[in-house]
């Protein structure tokens, strides 16, 4: 019976986990920073896909967007406008084109009394479909002003 108690006695002492019976000490984990390592390597792996990628636009000839930052609500309002007003004559919006030809005829040198004349005509025209081409109207994306109306030219003409 000693040899079984010795036995008995060896089997327990085998299933026992020591390193469970002590207690560890509980780790503190700032929940605010999360895993930091892996977080770090994620932005360095992203860091390095964006260079390679603009590195392969750049030999591609594309251009990278540069976008501007705005703080107030009218900056954003100017921005629109002006990125709205500088596209091509035949991609602007139709309250912007009539907005256009109403500075355009602000701006050029006619009689007062013509001037109401040229007006109908010029908006006639503009239903009509007649100043959509650009041929028909030269305007100018940069300056987002229309430099010249050759049909507008032809009728002035005719009034004088």
């Amino acid at each position: 019976m000693e040899f079984e108690e010795l036995l008995d006695k060896v089997v327990k002492f085998n299933n026992k986990n020591i390193v469970n019976t002590i207690s560890p000490h509980p780790k503190f984990i700032d929940k605010t920073k999360g895993n930091q390592y892996e977080l770090d390597q994620f932005n360095w792996t992203m860091r390095k896909r964006n260079y390679f990628r603009d590195l392969r636009n750049e030999t591609k000839g594309f251009k990278k967007k540069i976008y501007e930052s705005v703080n107030s609500l009218d900056e954003v309002q100017n921005l629109m406008l002006k990125n709205a007003l500088s596209q091509k004559w035949t991609r602007l919006e139709k309250h912007h084109k009539l907005k256009q030809i109403s500075e355009y005829l602000n701006n050029i040198d006619i009689n007062k009394k013509h001037l109401k004349q040229v007006k109908v005509y010029i908006y006639g025209e503009f239903n009509k479909g007649s100043l959509k081409s650009n041929k028909s109207v030269n305007y100018d994306q940069e300056a987002c002003k229309i430099k010249d109306i050759p049909l507008l030219k032809k009728y002035i003409l005719t009034l004088n």
